[in-house]
């Protein structure tokens, strides 16, 4: 991601939405650019807080990715790391993300990797273990874990984005 932005970010902004713990924070903000971290977890603004809160041009806040606290068009960049594949409306968050985004500017999104070997992996263990996880709740009346985390091709990524008047122009692949 850090290598998708500028190396100077003088001037410029980036929402980290769902920043979790801050862990862009030190680096951005050493690059230049003014942050704004939010994550719908005040636990994790609390940890970024407590480690990056000292750092200058940086703020930490509590918010939704359903409706982002910021006017239009008042972000050089929006950077959404493990987000998209948890939420129930994408086309909300997307939307949002879009309308603070300013004419020009970044949104980088990370999506799990759908055709990768490690996320076939983990299908097939998934699929494996099926019963006897089933079994495993029905004996201990657990509940099944209740995240929904897709998975995506580079086409549905695409596809997504630009359904939102987003233009790709490069697609990194890591896991």
């Amino acid at each position: 991601v850090f290598e998708l932005l500028p190396q100077d970010g003088t001037g410029k902004r980036v929402l980290d939405m769902a920043s979790g713990p801050g862990v862009m924070a030190e680096e951005l903000v050493k690059r230049g650019f003014s942050l704004e971290c939010v994550d719908a977890a005040p636990e994790m603004i609390d940890l970024a807080k407590k480690k990056y809160g000292s750092l200058k041009n940086v703020n930490f806040s509590v918010g939704d990715v359903y409706k982002i606290a910021f006017p239009d068009n008042s972000m050089d960049a929006v950077t959404a790391m493990g987000l998209v594949e948890y939420l129930d409306d994408q086309d909300k968050a997307m939307e949002e993300m879009a309308r603070v985004t300013k004419k020009g500017g970044k949104v980088i999104v990370t999506y799990p990797n759908k055709p990768s070997f490690w996320r076939t992996w983990a299908r097939v263990l998934r699929a494996l273990t099926d019963l006897p996880r089933a079994l495993y709740r029905k004996l201990t009346g657990k509940s099944k874990y209740p995240i929904t985390h897709r998975e995506y091709t580079e086409t549905d990524a695409r596809a997504y984005m630009e359904r939102h008047g987003l233009t790709v122009d490069s697609v990194v692949y890591y896991n």
